[in-house]
């Protein structure tokens, strides 16, 4: 299991454009629909890489307890990390968390949709409607006070 969690990041790692996908989002000088939009750029650059995510994810699907750090690292940490530029943002702790997952769980949907369709400029069109959604709601509710929900 760790073997085949180690050459994934190795894989990965051979792509220097995925490696930093989340820094853009620390970039705070940029809107935040902008700075989505430049992480998902890097993180849907590369095909091979993402075709390995799945492939490893599939695999940690059919054998629960077997690729537990795996899971944990693109379950919790990408969201946490989302999250934590949110937070910076201004987004109260309890949204940013909903929010990272929101924006995590649209990414690995974009990805598998664009893996299997291959439509790159639909898949990007479609994030950066997403994005500017996202960023105009969250800003909706916090100006009115209103409740996320």
């Amino acid at each position: 299991e760790n073997l085949i969690a180690e050459g994934l990041a190795e894989a990965v790692s051979r792509f220097p454009g995925i490696v930093g996908t989340l820094d853009f989002l620390d970039d705070h000088e940029q809107p935040l629909d902008v700075r989505l939009d430049q992480a998902w750029r890097a993180l849907s650059a590369e095909m091979v890489p993402m075709r390995l995510f799945f492939e490893v994810f599939g695999l940690a699907a059919h054998h629960p307890g077997r690729f537990d750090n795996y899971l944990h690292s693109v379950g919790h940490e990408w969201t946490e990390r989302v999250a934590k530029a949110l937070r910076v943002d201004g987004v109260p702790a309890a949204d940013a968390r909903l929010l990272g997952r929101e924006i995590v769980a649209l990414w690995r949907g974009l990805q598998f949709d664009l893996i299997s369709s291959g439509e790159r400029r639909a898949n990007d069109a479609t994030h950066t409607a997403a994005a500017r959604s996202i960023t105009s709601a969250w800003w909706f509710r916090t100006s009115r006070k209103l409740s996320p929900r």
